[in-house]
């Protein structure tokens, strides 16, 4: 939840709007994992699906937001980043129905996993 934060304060320049969208992030984060983890410990939700975004898709979301730094100029960049910190700090304490993922995400996701990672590798190198 802090890597997101760390990774955006160093790759473009802190706008006030961006730091207090990203301070956002961290609490909405802290706040749905403290409030719809114990939900799911009282199973106060049916099976297959989360309540609210979970934190860990973030894993995914932000490498996949990250490839538009390389075609945005870095001011409108800095603006989608603020954006998407507050639009998943939304998401986070929302109490909407996720599926969790299932069957073929359990091949999708790890490919493209592993796919941004070698991508990112090798942007890093070259």
């Amino acid at each position: 939840m802090v890597t997101p934060v760390v990774i955006a304060l160093h790759a473009v320049p802190p706008s006030g709007s961006g730091i207090a969208a990203m301070g956002v992030f961290l609490i909405a984060g802290v706040v749905r994992l403290a409030h719809f983890n114990t939900l799911s410990v009282r199973a106060e939700h049916p099976a297959g699906q989360h309540r609210g975004l979970p934190v860990t898709y973030t894993a995914l979301l932000f490498p996949l937001l990250f490839l538009l730094q390389g075609v945005m100029p870095t001011a409108d960049f800095a603006w989608v980043l603020a954006f998407a910190f507050g639009l998943l700090a939304l998401l986070f304490v929302v109490d909407i129905p996720v599926p969790r993922p299932g069957r073929v995400f359990y091949v999708l996701l790890p490919m493209l996993a592993v796919g941004l990672i070698v991508y990112w590798v090798w942007r890093s190198f070259a």
